[in-house]
């Protein structure tokens, strides 16, 4: 004790200051340490939490992104597919178009030439005809006389069509 009385400190004012110190001591452990504690641990999981939110939205980002890069792709194939298939398509209209068209050009060639051979044809007998018949009248006026027309002439007509037919 002797050394407690060199410092100061009696045997009592010891006591009174251990029993101050225990009181301080329960008194900021109540009031300071445990809600200062409570609050830092709130905040520790908070945080934890805060994280691993993020981690989760981080991965939700990245198969967010993984499944917009997909659709992305499936896009660019179907817009492939779909211009590879309208390409096709206007081939074939193309091709219907120029099948139509040159079926429509001989049709009208064909009718044409049909049209060209039938005239042709009505020419050469007015041709005839009138031939046959100005050969008549020279043949009448050098005889000097009129066919009865209708089967003189008749008979004529065929005869000199006849004759045109074997040469």
């Amino acid at each position: 004790m002797e050394a407690l009385n060199s410092l100061g400190l009696t045997g009592m004012g010891f006591i009174s200051q251990i029993v101050n110190f225990v009181a301080i001591m329960l008194l900021l452990n109540a009031l300071l340490y445990k809600p200062v504690s409570k609050a830092l641990i709130a905040r520790r999981e908070r945080i934890a939490q805060g994280i691993k939110d993020a981690d989760q939205a981080g991965k939700a980002r990245a198969e967010a992104e993984q499944e917009g890069n997909k659709i992305l792709e499936e896009a660019r194939q179907e817009a492939s597919r779909v211009t590879a298939q309208a390409t096709q398509d206007a081939d074939k209209v193309r091709q219907d178009i120029i099948s139509r068209a040159n079926e429509e050009a001989m049709r009208i060639r064909t009718e044409a030439q049909e049209e060209g051979e039938a005239q042709k044809a009505e020419a050469l007998a007015s041709a005839s005809r009138q031939i046959a018949e100005l050969s008549m009248l020279g043949a009448q006026r050098i005889l000097g006389r009129e066919l009865q027309q209708d089967v003189d002439q008749d008979r004529l007509i065929a005869d000199l069509m006849a004759g045109q037919n074997r040469s």
